[in-house]
C-alpha cells in the first residue's frame, strides 16, 4: 500500500519543525532528505505589537511553504564536493539513511532503540565501507557491548537491530546479505496476570467508565474497555489495536484484517487476519452501532483521531488501574496479549496455531510463552 507523501513533522524531543524535502531524493534513493525548518513555538506563535498571537492553520501553512521553499533554494545553491569512496558508501551515511526510513513508520519507543544501537556501532567499530563489513566488525562489536557491561539480552536486541540494518541494506543492493551473528537470547518465564486479574481490571475498567464525570473522559473510558475485550480474545500487539480501522472489521466474515496504515506496519512488515470468536462479534456488533459518524479508528476519539499515539500511551491508564488493584510485575498491554497466549498453550499445546494467532514469525517466540511456574504437576505424578 503506497504512503501519502509527507511534507513535514515535529521532532518533539528538540522542538523543531523537519521538513521532508521530496525535490532532493536521488534516483533509487529509498530515503527522504530531511531539514530543521523552524522551532515549534514559532510555526505556533508570531510576535505582533501587542506580543505573541497564536497563527492560524492558513498562516502555520503559508509560513511551512515559504521555510521549505527558501530552504530548497539555499540547499540547490550549495555544491558538495564529489568524494570517491572504494567499496560503495559508508556504513555510518547508509545507517543515517536507514534511520531516516524506518521513522516514518516506527514508534517512538523503537526509533530511540534504533539510534542506540548506531551509537553503540559507531563507538565501537567505527566508519568503513558498509561492503567490507566482515566477521571481524561483528566480534569487534559484540565485544564492545560486553566490555560496556550490557546483559546478555540487550546485547542480543543491539545486534538484532544491527543486523536487522544490514538486512535492509542488502535489499536495496548496497552490500552483500551479512551473517551478523547474535548471541542466543535468556529464556525468561512470560509475565502474565491470573484469571482472576483479568477479571478484576475488567470491572475496574467498567466501573471508571460508569463514573466517567464528562463526555471526553467517558470516551477515553470506552476506548480502554475496547482494547482489553480486542485484546483479551485476540491477543493483538498494542500497535496493531491503536492502528487498527473500523473498516478492516468484518462482522460478517468474523475477520479482523490487520493492514498497514499510512504511518505504521505490522511487526516484521506482516499483514494477517485474525478470526473473531461470538463473545467478541457480540461485543463488537454493538460497540460499532453506536459509532459517530466520522470516526475512523477502533480506538478513536470520536472525531476520525486515534486516541492514541503508541503502546506507552495506551498503557498509561492501565498501569495506573493495576497499580490501584496491587498488581504489579507485569507490563499493561503485552501483559495480557501474554497471558492470552500463554493460557492457549497450556490448555490446547497447539503450538503452530497459537503461533499463526499471535502473528509470530518464529515458533520458538511461541513456544517461549509456556510458563513453567503454571503447569500443573499434579496430573502428570497421577500418571505413575
Amino acid at each position: 500500500m503506497p504512503r501519502a507523501r509527507t511534507n513535514w513533522s515535529v521532532d518533539e524531543e528538540r522542538g523543531v519543525l523537519v521538513g521532508f524535502f521530496h525535490e532532493l531524493r536521488k534516483p533509487g534513493q529509498t530515503w527522504t532528505p530531511r531539514y530543521d525548518l523552524c522551532s515549534t513555538d514559532e510555526f505556533a506563535f508570531k510576535q505582533t505589537s501587542r506580543g505573541k498571537v497564536r497563527r492560524s492553520e492558513k498562516e502555520q501553512t503559508e509560513l511551512i511553504a515559504r521555510l521549505k521553499a527558501e530552504k530548497l533554494k539555499a540547499l540547490l545553491a550549495e555544491k558538495p564536493p564529489v568524494v570517491e569512496r572504494k567499496g560503495g558508501p559508508l556504513v555510518l551515511e547508509v545507517m543515517d539513511e536507514w534511520l531516516a526510513e524506518v521513522s516514518e513508520f516506527r514508534d517512538p519507543g523503537t526509533l530511540r532503540m534504533y539510534k542506540r544501537a548506531v551509537a553503540l556501532y559507531r563507538e565501537a567499530v567505527g566508519d568503513h565501507s558498509i561492503s567490507e563489513f566482515a566477521s571481524t566488525h561483528n566480534r569487534r562489536f559484540g565485544l564492545y557491548l560486553d566490555k560496556v557491561g550490557l546483559s546478555l539480552a540487550s546485547q542480543h536486541k543491539y545486534l538484532s537491530y544491527i543486523r536487522t540494518f544490514f538486512g535492509w541494506a542488502a535489499k536495496r543492493n548496497l552490500c552483500q546479505p551479512t551473517g551478523v551473528t547474535v548471541p542466543s537470547r535468556i529464556k525468561r518465564e512470560p509475565k502474565v496476570y491470573s484469571t482472576g486479574q483479568l477479571a478484576q481490571i475488567r470491572e475496574a475498567i467498567l466501573k471508571s467508565l460508569e463514573t466517567a464525570s464528562n463526555k471526553r473522559r467517558r470516551v477515553m473510558r470506552l476506548n480502554q474497555l475496547r482494547a482489553f475485550e480486542m485484546a483479551t480474545k485476540t491477543a493483538m500487539r498494542a500497535g496493531e489495536l491503536i492502528n487498527l480501522r473500523l473498516e478492516n472489521i468484518d462482522l460478517e466474515k468474523r475477520t479482523i484484517r490487520i493492514r498497514a496504515t499510512e504511518d505504521w506496519k505490522p511487526k516484521a512488515d506482516k499483514e494477517r487476519d485474525v478470526p473473531i470468536s461470538m463473545p467478541l462479534t457480540e461485543f463488537l456488533a454493538s460497540d460499532l452501532a453506536g459509532r459517530k459518524q466520522g470516526e475512523v479508528w477502533f480506538l478513536d476519539e470520536g472525531d476520525g483521531v486515534r486516541a492514541y499515539r503508541d503502546s506507552s500511551s495506551l498503557g498509561h491508564p492501565l498501569a495506573a488501574i493495576c497499580k490501584k488493584l496491587g498488581v504489579s510485575g507485569v507490563k499493561p498491554w503485552h501483559g495480557i496479549r501474554a497471558s492470552v497466549i500463554t493460557n492457549l498453550l497450556e490448555q490446547t499445546g497447539d503450538l503452530p496455531r497459537v503461533q499463526k494467532l499471535a502473528g509470530h514469525t518464529d515458533i520458538q517466540t511461541t513456544r517461549g510463552y509456556l510458563n513453567t511456574d503454571r503447569l500443573g504437576l499434579q496430573e502428570l505424578v497421577d500418571l505413575l
